[in-house]
């Protein structure tokens, strides 16, 4: 059977490529047109330092370019070769601007990605809209954490210190809402 006619095997491993240099400063795992997504204008992505780099490229009159490192091959052998894209890249001394925790899914827990910040720094930080806080706000309004969760949560919070600064503000932020609550 043709590796094309079997549809597990419609996944690939991608990189996008910076034009000066010829250096891939993303890479990805995907089907269909998924490599070339962050190409479209208008492209929404949470991966703020990805936008970022693509929109200096493109000021200076260039086009990043996409190459695949592997096609046709099921979505598990796509992920474990995205991983070791990605950490050979990281030995090898590459910056990536891959968001840690989130590409790609199959990282270990507390393995990170190497992303000099000084390297693409956003203008501006990333928020919601007020209306989108709200929206966000109604959909968790009424609902009930287990007790399994509500305990992992505790157990999560136990031990760390906070800062003097830290403590500072959270000083201060209590006696706002005591004076508050006293006045109405």
């Amino acid at each position: 059977m043709h590796l094309l006619e079997n549809a597990e095997n419609k996944y690939y491993v991608y990189a996008l490529i910076d034009p000066i240099n010829r250096i891939p400063f993303y890479i990805g795992k995907g089907q269909g047109y998924r490599a070339y997504c962050h190409l479209r204008p208008g492209y929404k992505s949470h991966n703020e330092k990805n936008v970022m780099y693509i929109r200096i490229i493109r000021q200076l009159g260039l086009e990043p370019g996409v190459e695949f490192i592997i096609e046709n091959i099921d979505e598990k052998g796509a992920y474990d070769i995205e991983l070791c894209c990605i950490k050979l890249a990281i030995k090898s001394g590459i910056l990536l601007t891959n968001k840690a925790g989130v590409v790609p899914n199959c990282l270990k827990r507390g393995e990170l990605i190497a992303v000099n910040p000084e390297e693409i720094k956003p203008k501006a930080s990333f928020h919601h809209t007020k209306q989108t806080r709200q929206r966000i706000s109604e959909s968790h309004r009424g609902k009930q954490q287990s007790s399994e969760h509500l305990r992992k949560l505790s157990e999560s919070r136990l031990g760390g210190r906070r800062s003097l600064e830290t403590k500072e503000r959270m000083s201060i932020a209590q006696r706002a809402r005591r004076s508050k609550s006293r006045n109405i």
